[in-house]
């Protein structure tokens, strides 16, 4: 039996990472809100007094009081929106496999993410190890498109052969601290571009377009949801509430007043993971690696 403890009672505020993205300040708390739907099962016999209960759904809203109303963040958050820059490179970077296939625990790590061939592989990130470095190649990219770790969902794999060049969504220098290595039992068998992606550029932001956005389905653009006690270090995770697929129909505040802050007040829906079969998964409270 577990015993009380009272460093289990948490305070304090969150960061909100959306994307991959940090969303930065907020104003007002950030609040979760949980909610499960119940069909009572009656019989006559029993009158009005349920014998059961069903869960036939549950939702999962966050809403967020952002403080910076910038023109980036004004585009994340509102679906359908173009923003308009000018300039601005994308970062990356590049895994080549050559001469033979991986063995048992030769692995690639992108930005603190591992990525380990095993003989036999488990949950998460390991991948089987293939016939050919070229099949390595196509492997590995299949996985990382597949994560959903905050840590790497805005990068993308793209594979030629037995080259992997991983490609950030979007412009920026941030993107280039992206950390890159290999650890292979024969060195010669796969090769890194460098010990981090390279050539991000942040572009010159002009604005941006809002459409009325109609039609615009929230699901095909939602990302990884991401609150982070402010409290722990970035490598503490164990606290951490993660929405695989959430997205915001966007909504904003104005109060252009003396004593008064911009705020976007957004809330925040989760949807289905349907990768994770027909019960779907909406968030997991802790650390994201320990999900299976």
């Amino acid at each position: 039996m577990s015993k009380s403890d009272t460093r289990n009672v948490k305070l304090g505020v969150c960061s909100v990472t959306f994307g991959g993205v940090d969303l930065g300040y907020t104003k007002g708390g950030v609040e979760v809100n949980v909610a499960t739907t119940t069909h009572e099962v009656m019989v006559d016999q029993y009158g009005n007094t349920p014998i059961d209960d069903y869960i036939i759904g549950r939702t999962c809203k966050v809403k967020v009081p952002l403080a910076e109303t910038s023109v980036d963040n004004f585009s994340r958050i509102m679906p359908g929106a173009v923003l308009k820059q000018s300039g601005g490179v994308l970062s990356s970077g590049t895994v080549t496999f050559s001469t033979g296939a991986p063995v048992d625990g030769d692995k690639v790590t992108l930005n603190g993410v591992d990525f380990t061939f095993k003989t036999i592989p488990g949950p998460g990130n390991d991948i089987a190890i293939p016939a050919s470095f070229t099949a390595a190649a196509a492997a590995l990219a299949a996985k990382v498109n597949a994560s959903t770790d905050p840590k790497i969902s805005m990068i993308t794999a793209t594979v030629l052969s037995g080259v992997v060049t991983l490609t950030a969504d979007d412009f920026g220098a941030l993107y280039n601290a992206f950390t890159l290595a290999k650890t292979f039992a024969t060195a010669a068998n796969c090769v890194v571009s460098g010990a981090t992606l390279t050539g991000g550029i942040d572009p010159v932001v002009e604005g941006v377009a809002v459409p009325t956005g109609v039609g615009i389905s929230l699901l095909k653009t939602a990302k990884v949801l991401v609150l982070h006690p402010q409290g722990l270090p970035a490598s503490d995770r164990s606290q951490d509430f993660t929405i695989p697929l959430a997205n915001t129909p966007g909504a904003a505040t104005f109060a252009y007043k003396l004593d008064s802050e911009r705020v976007f007040n957004l809330e925040f829906n989760a949807y289905p993971d349907s990768t994770q079969g027909t019960a779907g998964r909406m968030f997991y409270y802790g650390d994201p690696g320990a999900d299976a």
